[in-house]
């Protein structure tokens, strides 16, 4: 039986990587009376086509149920781990107890948690998902968009604490009572394709606050040790209300008083470095970035080894990287967090408009399509960057 004992067996979890990418609940253990969907977007840069797409989530629960909650998503995480422990993502089909499926999640065992237990699922079966440019086909290695399906086909919760054991005609199981559930053909298939990565279980049974539990996973996924990814940073209201799932009414204030209990728990257990409020909040323009670095951790030895060789590496020859390589990332990186095209576009056009010395170079550079075009154009967009940077320091007394 799966407990709350067996700390190895939780700590080498799984994600379904499509699951940790946009919320599936709402945010709070109660939905909204009448809510029936959710939508979440974003616009990301294609890592094949280089272009800006917008990826969307739109989550449908049923009228009878509304939309699953923050307990819900915590089963659903639970039923992959579940999952993983049974057969090894080798069928869709899941015999489990209930009082087992209890323990692993963490929760109580009383007649309670057995009836959330049951909404959860009532709320898991009923729900469907519509992917737009968002859905991750681990075979084709591309993102599509992809609706109408659910998390779980079907499910029968029997009850594990009443009645006898005894050997059935159909089947090699000895408990009539065991319950059962069954992956739909959709998520399985990602299973199989193995768009699955590690997780730390045990770690994430200890977080308190929902949101922390979202942070935990999402972050988890883009952090890179292996490729020196310890650091990483987004537009905050775009990782507020599109990952996070806040109220979209809140204000900068307000999300940054809704986050910072989550963050609070990932620096207390070692996940995110520690940081203060100015280093981890900083103002480019009228968007607010938040930032977060990935702390060492002794047990994660092999992962620190890769990253303090990269450090290194990086101190030793940040003497000899030429100098337009170091304003490129940065233009590529400033340009990345502005939330749409068209914010690009002005931001460029302000740019250059702040540039009369460049400005005519940069236009025919354009015009005829020469190789020093970009060069024109990184140099103007670092410009403004400093100038921006430069207005906001002066605005805050640094």
């Amino acid at each position: 039986m799966v407990g709350d004992g067996n700390n190895r067996l939780l700590r080498d979890g799984r994600d379904e990587m499509n699951l940790s990418e946009f919320p599936i609940a709402a945010l709070s253990d109660r939905g909204r009376q009448g809510e029936t969907t959710l939508e979440f977007s974003r616009e990301e840069r294609d890592p094949t086509t280089k272009e800006w797409v917008t990826r969307k989530l739109t989550v449908e629960g049923s009228r009878k149920y509304g939309v699953p909650t923050a307990k819900d998503e915590e089963v659903a995480l639970g039923l992959i781990q579940l999952t993983k422990i049974k057969n090894g993502f080798e069928t869709p089909l899941v015999r489990f107890s209930q009082l087992e499926l209890l323990r692993l999640l963490g929760w109580g065992t009383e007649s309670s948690d057995y009836r959330r237990l049951g909404k959860a699922f009532d709320r898991l079966v009923a729900v469907r998902f519509h992917y737009e440019n968002s859905w991750r086909d681990n075979a084709k290695k591309t993102y599509e968009t992809k609706g109408g399906f659910g998390l779980i086909q079907s499910y029968e919760l029997r009850d594990s604490r009443r009645g006898p054991k005894r050997q059935t005609a159909n089947t090699s199981d000895t408990c009539v009572c065991l319950s059962e559930f069954e992956w739909t053909s959709t998520f399985f298939r990602s299973f199989q394709d193995g768009y699955l990565k590690k997780l730390d279980y045990a770690t994430v049974r200890k977080l308190k606050v929902p949101i922390a539990t979202r942070l935990y996973r999402y972050l988890d996924k883009h952090f890179y040790p292996a490729k020196g990814r310890l650091r990483l940073e987004f537009d905050l209201k775009t990782l507020a209300f599109e990952t996070l799932g806040m109220s979209r009414s809140y204000d900068k204030a307000g999300i940054v008083r809704q986050l910072n209990p989550a963050i609070e728990e990932l620096e207390g257990i070692g996940f995110i470095r520690q940081m203060l409020k100015k280093q981890r909040y900083y103002r480019v323009g009228k968007k607010w970035i938040v930032i977060f670095e990935m702390a060492c951790k002794e047990r994660n030895g092999r992962a620190n080894l890769v990253a303090t060789n990269r450090n290194q590496k990086h101190q030793k020859q940040a003497r000899t990287k030429p100098k337009a390589e170091d304003n490129q990332e940065r233009v590529a990186k400033f340009m990345e967090s502005l939330g749409s095209d068209k914010e690009r576009r002005e931001f460029e056009e302000q740019a250059v408009k702040h540039a009369p010395q460049l400005r005519e170079a940069y236009l025919q550079a354009k015009a005829h399509g020469t190789k020093t075009f970009e060069a024109y154009r990184v140099a103007i967009l670092n410009r403004q960057i400093d100038r921006i940077l430069q207005q906001d320091r002066e605005s805050t007394g640094d």
